[in-house]
């Protein structure tokens, strides 16, 4: 009875076919992947949507007002852009064995994403990066281009700060007073900041309790600052690594956490259900959080390591490099 309520839920949500102004349409079949959730984010806006699959399909109208760049995320936490704009009608059609070979098509954003992402699989990362580079050279003004430039410049395994800058730099120069520029620049400037062997820089924030918290929370002999969302598996199992090593150095080890959730009761369920017990910044701002951007934190799982001295040693470890750096230093 449940599954029929479904198909009929469905059914009614796609006799519709076309977008009405100001609204969008996202409609996708996943083989493989008969029924669950799925989430669409934007992170520019910090909004958070729950899609529902019945027999692999689903289908979706919401109202916009201008384009922007979702990401859809898998419950295996992988990630897929979309770009959708008022009038906007989009397909999606793929097999969740291999999500990297989604077709999504509809608009011609949607299309060059696809191919991008498609050759990105037989490329070499500069390959890559000269492919995004070229969208971006047909249209700096695109909330695309933004996303590409974070996506394929900032926040990778190996990022170059300086070609970033000169990315931005060709964008600001089209639309010198863009709010989302700025702050794509004011996250530069926290990504050089807190390069390794430089000082982490002094910083104030509320915690999600509504607490003032600072560098002054950093006690320990090892301290780490990390960011993660429930959305992304790697940052959540971090988090239960740093639990563990809580439990095993104690006060030596000093943590303080950045929560990239747009609701704040989901960031506070998970630090309950977890046990938390340690300061955690959640502003329900997501990639715009300001702390995360002060310190250059845009990658998941993102974190920076400091010494007694708040002199930064090392930064966006992976879980098993995080914890044989902090074997190292508290041993």
């Amino acid at each position: 009875m449940k599954q029929l309520f479904g198909y009929i839920l469905f059914a009614l949500i796609v006799v519709s076919c076309s977008s009405p102004d100001g609204s969008y349409r996202l409609e996708g079949r996943f083989r493989n992947f008969n029924q669950g959730e799925l989430y669409l984010y934007n992170a520019e806006k910090g909004t958070k949507d729950t899609i529902q699959l019945f027999d692999g399909r689903f289908a979706i109208e919401r109202s916009i007002e201008d384009t922007a760049v979702f990401v859809m995320v898998f419950p295996n936490f992988s990630e897929l852009p979309i770009v959708a704009y008022p009038g906007a009608k989009i397909k999606m059609e793929g097999n969740a064995s291999h999500l990297k070979e989604t077709i999504i098509e509809g608009t011609k954003e949607n299309e060059m994403l696809t191919n991008l992402r498609q050759n990105a699989n037989a490329q070499t990362p500069p390959e890559t990066q000269q492919q995004a580079m070229e969208i971006i050279k047909d249209d700096p003004l695109s909330p695309v281009s933004r996303y590409l430039l974070r996506k394929y410049f900032i926040q990778t395994a190996l990022p170059d700060y300086d070609q970033a800058h000169q990315v931005l730099q060709l964008m600001l120069k089209e639309q010198p007073n863009s709010a989302e520029l700025k702050r794509e620049e004011r996250l530069l400037k926290g990504l050089r900041q807190t390069a390794r062997n430089k000082k982490l820089p002094a910083f104030k924030a509320k915690t999600i309790d509504n607490t003032a918290v600072s560098n002054s929370a950093l006690k320990g002999k090892a301290n780490v600052v990390y960011i993660w969302a429930n959305w992304h598996y790697e940052s959540t199992n971090m988090q239960r690594e740093l639990q563990r090593l809580r439990k095993q150095y104690g006060e030596r080890l000093g943590l303080l956490g950045i929560c990239l959730e747009p609701l704040q009761k989901d960031c506070r369920n998970t630090i309950v259900r977890d046990s938390i017990g340690w300061p955690t910044v959640c502003d329900g701002e997501m990639w715009q959080t300001a702390l995360a951007e002060q310190l250059g934190l845009q990658t998941l799982p993102g974190n920076i390591v400091c010494d007694a001295s708040g002199r930064i040693v090392a930064k966006n470890l992976s879980t098993q490099e995080l914890k044989d750096q902090l074997g190292k230093m508290l041993k």
